[in-house]
Parts: C-alpha cells; sequence; structure tokens
C-alpha cells in the first residue's frame, strides 16, 4: 500500500471512546507519512499529522492540535452541573520504542496548552494559604473559614516541554475567581506533581478562606494582595500543598484581618494594597478617595489635642480612625 485513507465512526483506546475518525496516509518503505488524522471527542477536535519509521527501532514525529475538548470528561473529573472546562492546544513529540516498558523516557517535545471555564477545587490551596498567614498574627485562628469550595476557573495557560518522562513548564498561570497563581514545575508520567507557586488572594479568596465581618465587604474588588509561595506535591488526583507566608507584610495582614496594628503603623483594608510594612497608600479608592482626587475641606472647631489613631484605642476607649471606611472619631468636621 503506497497511499490510503481510513474512516471510523467510533475508536476506542484503552476506556476512551472518540468518533468520527478520518484520516489520510502514504507509505514508502518503511516510513508510514501521516498526511492527516482528525476525529471528535469529548465535544472537541483533534488533529493529527506527522511520520513513524517502522525499523527494527520504530520511532515517530507527531504534531497534534486540540481544540474544544471537554477536560473534566477526559480526565473523568467532570463536576455535575458546571460548565465544561474546556482545553486547547497543541504538542510536537519526537521519540522511538526503543525500550517499550520506558519508551516515554525517549521521548522529546515542546507545546502549549490553554485551558477555560468550568470550576475546581480550592479548598485545600485556600486553607494551606490562610493557615500560613494567621500564623503570623496571634490569636488570629478563630477567623479561618475551612469549608468545601469549587472556584471558578477563568484561564489556565502554559507552555512546556517534554522530556526524560516529565512535562516541564516555567511559565504557568492560573487566574480564578479565588485566587491568581503562578509559578513553574513538573508532571511525572504517573501524575506526580512537583511545583512552585506564587498565589494571591483575590477579594472572593479573602471571604471563603477568613470569617470576616460584614464590614470587610467595602473591599476594592480590584484588589491585589501580596502573593504567598506555596509548594505543590502529591498527584493530580490528590495534591498537595505547602504554604510560607513569612515574607507577607504584617501591617497589610492586619488591615485585612481587621486586627490592630502596631503603635504608629497605619493599617488599611484591602481597598488597595500597601507598598510597605509601614502602611502607605496603595492602589483603588483608599478612605472614600479616589486616587488623585483630594479629600474636600475640613473646616476644625478647635485644634486636635492629640495625634489620631489607626486601629488602636483612641483616647475614651474608642478604636479611632481605621482607613478604607471605618468610622473616624476627632475633633475634625467635614
Amino acid at each position: 500500500v503506497e497511499a490510503g485513507r481510513l474512516t471510523s465512526e467510533t475508536v476506542s483506546f484503552a476506556d476512551r471512546r472518540a468518533e468520527g475518525l478520518r484520516a489520510r496516509f502514504a507509505l514508502a518503505g518503511d516510513a508510514l507519512e501521516i498526511e492527516s488524522l482528525d476525529l471528535r471527542a469529548y465535544g472537541g477536535t483533534l488533529h493529527q499529522a506527522g511520520s513513524v519509521v517502522l525499523g527494527e527501532v520504530p520511532s515517530f514525529d507527531l504534531r497534534m492540535e486540540v481544540a474544544g475538548v471537554d477536560a473534566g470528561r477526559l480526565a473523568d473529573r467532570a463536576v455535575e452541573g458546571a460548565d465544561p472546562t474546556l482545553l486547547e492546544g497543541e504538542v510536537a513529540l519526537r521519540g522511538s520504542w526503543v525500550d517499550p516498558p520506558n519508551w516515554l523516557e525517549s521521548v522529546r517535545g515542546e507545546g502549549r496548552i490553554l485551558l477555560h471555564g468550568g470550576v475546581l477545587p480550592s479548598q485545600d490551596l485556600l486553607t494551606s494559604v490562610a493557615r500560613s498567614l494567621v500564623r503570623l498574627v496571634p490569636g488570629a485562628s478563630h477567623l479561618l473559614r475551612e469549608q468545601p469550595r469549587l472556584a471558578r476557573l477563568e484561564q489556565a495557560t502554559s507552555t512546556f516541554r517534554f522530556e526524560a518522562g516529565r512535562v516541564h513548564t516555567e511559565d504557568l498561570r492560573v487566574r480564578t475567581d479565588d485566587f491568581l497563581a503562578s509559578g513553574r514545575g513538573s508532571v511525572g508520567h504517573a501524575l506526580d506533581l512537583d511545583f512552585r507557586l506564587d498565589v494571591a488572594l483575590t477579594t472572593r479568596g479573602v471571604h471563603e478562606a477568613f470569617a470576616l465581618p460584614d464590614v470587610r465587604e467595602e473591599f476594592h474588588e480590584a484588589a491585589r494582595l501580596p502573593a504567598v509561595p506555596v509548594q505543590v506535591t502529591g498527584s493530580t488526583g490528590s495534591p498537595r500543598f505547602r504554604a510560607n507566608a513569612s515574607s507577607f507584610p504584617l501591617a497589610t495582614l492586619r488591615g485585612l484581618l481587621g486586627l490592630p496594628g502596631r503603635a504608629g503603623a497605619v493599617t488599611r483594608g484591602v481597598a488597595g494594597t500597601a507598598r510597605d510594612a509601614a502602611g502607605a497608600v496603595g492602589s483603588g479608592i483608599v478612605g472614600g478617595v479616589e486616587p488623585g482626587r483630594r479629600h474636600p475641606a475640613r473646616r476644625h472647631t478647635d485644634p486636635p489635642t492629640k495625634p489620631r489613631t489607626t486601629g488602636g484605642a483612641a483616647p475614651g476607649g474608642d478604636k479611632g480612625v481605621f482607613e478604607g471606611g471605618h468610622k473616624h472619631k476627632n475633633t475634625h468636621q467635614r
């Protein structure tokens, strides 16, 4: 056979099924040239082309493109009632079957991947980050809020390379409504994980991780918290997270949790991340005034007798001023 076509309405491989197979190929000597191979699977399409050399040691050089495939169904982890997580991407692979039991060790390749839509479990990651944060503030553990949680996946992207039986990436980016993550790491052919991520909670993630009073709802939706380093091990089916928040700014954390700050330190809400541990003004709307706009003129009835405090006790036992929308009590009148 020098050239041919192959069609099939259904295709089964292990416990995976596809449909609508259409292939065109040519054979020259011991080289099989796959001009095109297309099939439909899990709501999407797969296109493949390349060559296979059928010599004493078979080798291959293949290119594959995937579009619109339901990743949840493909991995047998679809969440009932949730929108599908769609997989897009492309990969080029080269290798041989020189040692069949360990043939993946010889494979080399590169590609890119995009996931968007659907949901993913976020409870374990949020809990790890939140526990690491409250360790920095004695007496704050009662604010932890641990409950099952599915984060809405907006997008996950990565380029990768395949070598020595592992998929390596240097630019993983994940965006959900609970957290933003970026980092590097690898996945083994046994689906074992080894990643180092920087994880920043979103406003929604803060409220899922901590039991905060309703007043915290004033947080600016565009606020960005400093990232917390997280080590990810285990497997894709049972990942383990270990967060280390030791470098998280304490002033920002105290403002986040609504706790009194140290004397002389300004603690602010998450209406903008503090620029430093002294509590400098961050981004977003702070104290009800937009960036670049001045406070309205104030009339003074009497000069203030004492400097106002922030996050601490004011004269008479009042909690004083908390920037970010809390009540103000001093001798000024607006």
